[in-house]
């Protein structure tokens, strides 16, 4: 289980940061996490935006037809009481299905974006567009003008401003957790 030192240090943190990754989310029956990932990548990407916009809509339509019905598991809903129970804590994911906002959390950095949350690409605003009805491809409900999915693409780099903000945050941390992360071992 968890070291003395572990638990003392913990009790007595004020600032805490954790870090998650997709892997938290496989319990979830989050779909787009744990299947099609070759497909997702070859789809998700600028140039599929660009050039076959109906195609990539379809498959970003259908990821979030399925996340509707996935629900937070209980890693989720014990980060959401970690954030209730400490003033200062930042949960930074890199989970792109939106179940740390389904379960709760708020002091939420999301490197790679929310796959539920659409940007528009004239002004800038984040809307959701969720509903079976909804358009295909969304239209920004304060310019009308043309949005995207508010992910990271495969080929695209992490935001600046937000990775700045991570990493100021784990800077700033007392106790940095790292949870469900694949691959750190390679």
């Amino acid at each position: 289980m968890f070291s003395n030192k572990f638990i003392q240090r913990f009790l007595k943190a004020c600032q805490i940061v954790v870090f998650t990754g997709d892997n938290l989310c496989t319990e979830s029956k989050d779909a787009m996490i744990q299947g099609n990932n070759k497909q997702l990548r070859e789809l998700f990407t600028n140039d599929q935006l660009k050039h076959n916009d109906r195609d990539f809509w379809k498959n970003v339509k259908r990821i979030r037809m399925d996340l509707e019905a996935a629900k937070p598991n209980l890693g989720h809903y014990a980060l959401v009481d970690l954030e209730n129970r400490f003033e200062d804590f930042t949960l930074i994911t890199t989970a792109i299905d939106g179940l740390h906002q389904k379960a709760g959390n708020n002091k939420l950095i999301e490197l790679r974006g929310n796959i539920r949350r659409n940007l528009c690409l004239k002004c800038g605003k984040k809307f959701y567009q969720l509903r079976e009805n909804d358009p295909l491809i969304p239209v920004c409900p304060a310019c009308g003008g043309k949005a995207r999915p508010d992910v990271l693409l495969n080929d695209e780099s992490i935001d600046q401003n937000l990775l700045k903000q991570a990493q100021q945050a784990a800077a700033e941390a007392e106790l940095f957790i790292a949870v469900c992360l694949k691959d750190m071992h390679k």
